[in-house]
């Protein structure tokens, strides 16, 4: 079953683990509880009865850092907006409204988001494979409908314009390092990097940089699984075969066991 769905992650269940506003105000959803316990201290103990404990206070979730780690398939899901100030704003040149640029830069700049989601992912022994999937909520002003009579032309100057847009907002994402700490896994095998913002149905529609940009990131990230695969061939069967007995913790903390 782990290894056929694909579990989809979003920026607030990332969020929920850490105290930090500019997550908050970039990303929608950011105090969705998911976690049973916090991923980030790891993924509980075995005991020998084959039954699972933590040493931390159960957070109020449902999900299992240890269940969660046993998926192959993983998506993290982003929509890129102002939050709680609305939709990104474009002109009708598709260039981003000045103060929505600014917060954006400031915001992600200090975000959070895609260091945490590399611990957590770094739980992981294997990762068949890792996809990000970019959308962007994004609203068009100051675009002077009157002004075209034909229904088409303006259709079409409206379409180039929310997507030049949405391509800059995307690019102002990965330009702010967002997603570089993605870059030190090892346990990722195969890695997507999809744009499907509105009114753009292709991966990267004809802007170079961004192509290039999910292209670096595919090769690196995948060139490292396979350099860990060459220099430990047999590291994944050792430790998938090995039976971990641990003994109970010193501390005076009493164990949460999940239900199975």
């Amino acid at each position: 079953m782990y290894s056929e769905l694909k579990i989809i992650v979003w920026p607030g269940d990332v969020q929920s683990l850490t105290a930090n506003k500019a997550n908050e105000l970039v990303f929608r959803d950011a105090y969705c509880q998911i976690w049973r316990h916090d991923p980030l201290l790891g993924t509980g103990h075995s005991h020998k009865n084959g039954s699972r404990f933590y040493y931390t206070q159960p957070m109020g979730g449902f999900m299992e850092p240890h269940i969660f780690a046993r998926f192959k398939k993983v998506e993290l899901s982003v929509v890129i907006d102002g939050a709680w100030r609305g939709p990104v704003r474009y002109n009708e040149n598709g260039q981003i409204d000045p103060d929505d640029e600014t917060f954006l830069k400031d915001m992600l700049e200090f975000s959070t988001v895609g260091e945490t989601f590399a611990k957590i992912l770094s739980n992981s022994l294997h990762l068949q494979k890792l996809s990000i999937l970019l959308h962007t909520r994004s609203q068009l002003v100051g675009f002077d409908y009157n002004s075209i009579a034909n229904e088409g032309e303006k259709r079409k100057r409206m379409i180039e314009a929310i997507a030049t847009g949405n391509i800059k907002t995307v690019e102002l994402f990965i330009q702010a390092g967002t997603l570089q700490s993605l870059m030190n896994l090892r346990n990722v095998q195969n890695f997507d990097f999809v744009y499907t913002g509105p009114c753009n149905n292709k991966k990267y529609g004809d802007h170079y940089e961004l192509l290039e940009t999910a292209q670096d990131m595919k090769s690196r990230i995948q060139k490292s699984w396979r350099s860990k695969q060459s220099h430990e061939p047999t590291a994944a069967l050792r430790r998938s075969q090995r039976h971990i007995v641990e003994e109970p913790s010193t501390t005076s903390t009493p164990p949460y066991s999940p239900n199975p």
